[in-house]
């Protein structure tokens, strides 16, 4: 007998689960696992896909159809990605000066403009 989790050989009984079912404790990693029970877990490559699935923002309970996971996973999943984002974003919180900015936005429609009454007057001219 080995962990499933750890490939550890360092296993003993620990009882039995609801439907009588031998439960076994790893002395290594300490989780708690069935001997031929499902597997419940999502390895990486099913989390890179369900990232993407997110982000093309499909239903909550459509990512679940697909990828064959539970709702409940998947809200636990959504918490923890967000529990590792910073708390600020990396958002910077002060605003440019006023009068600098508005400069350059004029400046860059005045470019804007020009260069669309080049391409008009060359459009014109053949």
């Amino acid at each position: 007998m080995e962990c499933i989790h750890c490939h550890s050989k360092k296993v003993r009984k620990n009882g039995h689960i609801r439907n009588n079912k031998q439960n076994y404790h790893c002395a290594n990693c300490g989780r708690q696992f069935v001997e031929n029970g499902q597997n419940w877990f999502v390895d990486a490559k099913e989390r890179l896909q369900v990232d993407k699935l997110l982000l093309e923002r499909i239903s909550l309970r459509g990512i679940c159809r697909v990828m064959n996971i539970s709702l409940s996973w998947l809200l636990g999943y959504i918490k923890e990605v967000y529990d590792a984002l910073p708390d600020d974003l990396n958002v910077i919180e002060a605003l440019p000066e006023q009068e600098a900015y508005l400069d350059d936005r004029f400046e860059e429609e005045i470019y804007r403009i020009i260069a669309q009454k080049k391409t008009l007057f060359a459009c014109q001219i053949m």
